[in-house]
């Protein structure tokens, strides 16, 4: 039987041999290869002071320059010669430093020379012991350049062994790993997601490997332990899904409780809250009659001027006033609206865009009216309706100054046959309504507009009166930017 740990020793001792005696040969190759570079170079330096002397030998005059070269040049010879002995060739090197104290001696008699043919005689002589020794330095420094090209390429076949031999260990050590442990890890993870497929009786088998065989019996094992413990299973998830669904059930209920709960605190509250407005507003609009009468007697009496324009300023914020005091009237005393009635809303429609046509030439809006072409009757008042659409268009108009030209607001009519309803829209290219505030648009008193300019009941108002004609008005964000008011109510059908 196998053994993944005796085999993994087997290989990594294997591996480290040969690291072993390919990091020795390298070494030793390595080392060839240096002492061949250092022999070279000085074979190199050699020839080239030798071919320097022997062009010194030729010279007609020696004066001091010549000498002075030639002493620098023998002294380099001297020098690299005693170099070259460390690699052997002492027979070679030992006759090298007879030629070149020869030629030292000649060129001394050369120098001394009291005729010119015995100065011939002195360079021709000299001259050929230069021959010679520079034949010895060329030879050697060929000889040196050979054994370079030998180690260089002694150390390139030892590289290419070293990766050969490191390629087949890898070939041999993924052969191995396929089929002694790819192959059995990729059974038993067959064996374990058959068993997780649901397959219980699975169990992994022996695999032939010490260390693979020991994980599959303790999968063995640990199955069996798991079959043993989930005999109740079913019934357990089924109790507790059942718990799930209650509590869901309880969740529900309890938010739902909640949601009633806060409609008639808000309605006790509104209640409350419209019996105040409702006599607050009486209270105030008797006098305030009275001073719009008086104002109103006031400028009748004024010529044009700065104190007239000051009344007729005050008179415009008198009727501001009972505007607000108005539509708190309306909020407080609204009932609601009897089944029997109903309205026209292509006229209602229309003579609302007729009423705010100022306003839509002073926002630069343009009103697009999509009306089915025989437009249903709707259950509401004609009034109310009018009013709630009044609020709606202006608010269109107002949002619309916010934003960016071209200005557009569109009034589409949907009926909704199989529920007998209809719905209204109101949609804007505005800035649209934020999600921060969206939840308080129909609070009353709550408005956006600055101080002065929007009593914050416009909303408030148009939801009620469209909550007493049994319909609902709600908010949403309309496609491409923007608001859209939808206000949804009964179709009235006409007898016969």
């Amino acid at each position: 039987m196998n053994s993944l740990h005796t085999n993994y020793r087997l290989m990594t001792g294997l591996l480290l041999l040969s690291f072993v005696v390919l990091g020795t040969l390298g070494y030793r190759s390595f080392e060839r290869w240096q002492t061949s570079e250092t022999f070279a170079a000085r074979a190199r330096s050699i020839d080239s002071n030798v071919s320097q002397q022997l062009a010194l030998a030729g010279e007609e005059r020696v004066n001091e320059r010549v000498l002075d070269q030639w002493q620098r040049n023998g002294v380099l010879i001297a020098h690299d010669l005693e170099g070259l002995a460390v690699f052997g060739r002492e027979a070679e090197i030992i006759d090298a430093r007879r030629q070149l104290d020869w030629s030292n001696e000649i060129f001394a008699l050369l120098r001394q020379a009291a005729s010119p043919p015995a100065a011939a005689m002195f360079r021709a002589s000299l001259g050929t012991v230069m021959q010679n020794l520079d034949g010895w330095s060329t030879g050697i420094y060929q000889d040196a350049v050979e054994q370079r090209r030998e180690a260089m390429n002694q150390a390139f076949v030892l590289l290419a062994l070293s990766a050969a031999i490191i390629a087949l260990l890898l070939i041999v050590t993924g052969m191995y790993l396929r089929r002694h442990v790819l192959r059995p890890l990729r059974a038993m993870v067959a064996h374990i997601e058959a068993y997780g497929s649901g397959q219980r009786t699975e169990r992994v088998p022996k695999l032939g490997v010490v260390e693979l065989d020991a994980l599959a019996t303790t999968f063995n094992r640990t199955a069996d332990q798991l079959d043993a413990s989930m005999v109740s299973r079913d019934d357990l998830e089924q109790e507790v899904v059942e718990r799930v669904r209650a509590e869901e059930e309880t969740r529900l209920a309890n938010q739902e409780l909640k949601r009633s709960q806060a409609q008639v605190i808000q309605m006790e509250k509104l209640s409350a809250l419209g019996t105040l407005v409702g006599g607050v507003a009486h209270e105030v609009n008797n006098p305030l009659m009275g001073i719009h009468g008086y104002l109103a007697y006031a400028i009748g009496a004024l010529e044009p001027g700065r104190p007239r324009e000051m009344l007729e300023r005050a008179v415009g914020e008198v009727e501001r006033v009972a505007r607000i005091v108005k539509n708190m009237l309306v909020y407080a005393r609204m009932q609601p609206a009897a089944a029997d009635q109903h309205c026209d809303p292509a006229r209602v429609i229309a003579d609302t865009l007729a009423l705010i046509e100022g306003e839509m030439r002073q926002a630069d809006v343009v009103f697009d009216v999509r009306l089915p072409p025989l437009a249903p009757r709707l259950r509401c008042t004609a009034d109310a309706l009018q009013q709630v659409l009044l609020n709606l268009l202006l608010n269109a108009c107002h949002a619309c100054k916010e934003s960016p030209a071209p200005h557009r607001v569109t009034v589409t009519l949907v009926e909704l046959p199989e529920r007998s309803r209809a719905v209204l829209s109101i949609a804007d290219n505005g800035p649209g309504v934020p999600d921060a505030i969206k939840a308080r648009i129909f609070d009353p008193f709550f408005t956006t507009r600055s101080t002065g300019s929007g009593t914050g009941l416009g909303l408030a108002v148009s939801r009620q009166l469209i909550d007493n004609a049994g319909g609902q008005l709600t908010q949403a964000d309309a496609l491409g930017g923007g608001a859209v008011f939808l206000i949804e109510l009964g179709v009235f059908l006409v007898e016969g």
